[in-house]
């Protein structure tokens, strides 16, 4: 092997194990090299003939060559690493950027969005308030126009008006309509449920009537010497739908209160005011309601 050769294999055993980059500055590096050592190399042979060829020839292959090869692949590996480190950062970077971009757009895009539903839930919740406030106006201007209109036929047979929230309460005792158990009425009870019903034809209200009784049974009458005397229906719940629907009947056809503003409930006896222990609790129970409600 010449001495040419030697130094090219020092050189590849340097670089043997690097990286394909290395590998391919390693080539470059022999490919730019290779004229000049060829010159060197033809001086040393003319000189070891004899033949002046000009100035003093270096030695090519002698170690002072190796190290400055090894030197400039060393750099040259160098160099390229650099430029491929900075490049592929670059690309990160640019990378990193675009992807900051992004986040950036699909942040404001989100934060546009959230402005917007949260003005939007403002917007409906104010819209809230002032529908229930106006709502609450509404019925507290349609109280004050009600109650002062029934206020004097009330009085006039003893009636209790309950104020409940968003509709009234007319209470009609039971021995004020009806005799005991029947469920006809008595002579002035007739007249009572007409004039309050010309008094409700006036008004903005639609009237639930609404019966009520104790909690004694046909069958427990009978055992206590109380026979019933309501027809056809034994029922509690018969008692007080029947007794309902006569009212009902006297408010439209003799009060003149539309039809269609008019409803009968039977509520038995699942709405006592009191204990059902003793005659005076069990006839307090026994009653009549008028639930009076705006017209919607």
């Amino acid at each position: 092997m010449s001495d040419d050769e030697a130094g090219e294999e020092g050189i590849r055993r340097v670089v043997r194990t690097q990286s394909p980059i290395t590998l391919r500055s390693h080539e470059f590096f022999l490919l730019a090299t290779g004229p000049i050592r060829r010159a060197f190399l033809k001086r040393q042979v003319l000189a070891d003939a004899g033949v002046d060829s000009g100035p003093v020839a270096l030695n090519p292959t002698g170690p002072i060559w190796f190290l400055l090869g090894v030197i400039t692949l060393i750099a040259a590996i160098t160099i390229t690493a650099l430029i491929v480190d900075r490049r592929a950062k670059g690309e990160e970077a640019a990378h990193l950027q675009v992807e900051v971009d992004r986040m950036a757009s699909t942040n404001m895009d989100q934060a546009s969005r959230i402005g917007a539903l949260e003005q939007e839930k403002a917007s409906l919740a104010a819209a809230e308030i002032k529908k229930t406030a106006d709502a609450a106006a509404r019925v507290q201007q349609w109280r004050a126009a009600v109650a002062p209109a029934l206020q004097a036929e009330l009085a006039r047979v003893n009636a209790k008006l309950v104020d409940d929230g968003d509709k009234l309460d007319i209470q009609l005792d039971d021995d004020l309509l009806f005799d005991g158990t029947r469920t006809e009425l008595r002579a002035g009870g007739e007249e009572v449920l007409t004039r309050l019903g010309a008094v409700l034809a006036t008004l903005d209200v639609a009237v639930d009537v609404v019966g009520h009784t104790d909690d004694h049974t046909a069958r427990r009458r009978r055992e206590e010497g109380e026979p019933p005397r309501w027809a056809p229906s034994e029922s509690l719940w018969g008692l007080a739908a029947a007794r309902a629907t006569l009212a009902a009947r006297v408010l439209i056809e003799q009060g003149e209160v539309p039809a269609g503003r008019v409803t009968v409930v039977a509520r038995g006896k699942e709405d006592p005011l009191t204990s059902n222990c003793g005659p005076q609790r069990r006839a307090k129970n026994r009653r009549l309601e008028l639930t009076l409600r705006p017209l919607q």
